[in-house]
């Protein structure tokens, strides 16, 4: 077999079939499933947290938009930042965990809506107060708050 050929077919990636038919299910735009697919393949390649700036070179959006972007993905629940420790070193990662999820595991419908209301004009609040959009970071330190997943005092 021809060598371009054989590394073209050897550079390849899977991306779920359901994730092309059903995004608009989901409630994701072009953009949205475009960025999550950036994602997906950066951490193909070994990078777990690509920066907006990085996302931003591989699609048609400015860094501001891919931020943006990251934010709305994780407060809707697609995208997650996890803490993984190697070697004593603590690195953040983003998850894709809760998007495979919504997209293959039914919804049991037992969503409290008065709950993720709260939560949504929580994160309004913060940015009102901070006077700029939460970062992916701040963002995800808001929905541990909110699911009381830290034992943290405010003084």
């Amino acid at each position: 077999m021809n060598d371009k050929i054989s590394n073209v077919l050897f550079d390849q990636i899977n991306i779920p079939t359901s994730l092309l038919y059903h995004y608009k299910d989901l409630g994701l735009d072009e953009k949205q499933v475009m960025l999550l697919v950036q994602i997906y393949i950066s951490q193909k390649n070994t990078i777990y947290f690509p920066t907006p700036e990085q996302l931003a070179q591989h699609v048609t959006m400015s860094m501001e938009e891919c931020s943006g972007l990251l934010r709305q993905l994780i407060q809707q629940g697609f995208l997650k930042i996890e803490e993984e420790e190697n070697d004593d070193v603590i690195k953040e990662i983003y998850s894709l965990e809760p998007l495979w999820n919504k997209l293959f595991v039914e919804n049991d419908g037992k969503e409290d809506k008065e709950d993720k209301q709260v939560g949504g004009e929580m994160f309004l609040r913060f940015e009102r107060e901070f006077g700029r959009p939460l970062s992916p970071f701040e963002i995800e330190r808001v929905n541990q708050w909110l699911d009381g997943g830290n034992n943290i005092r405010l003084n």
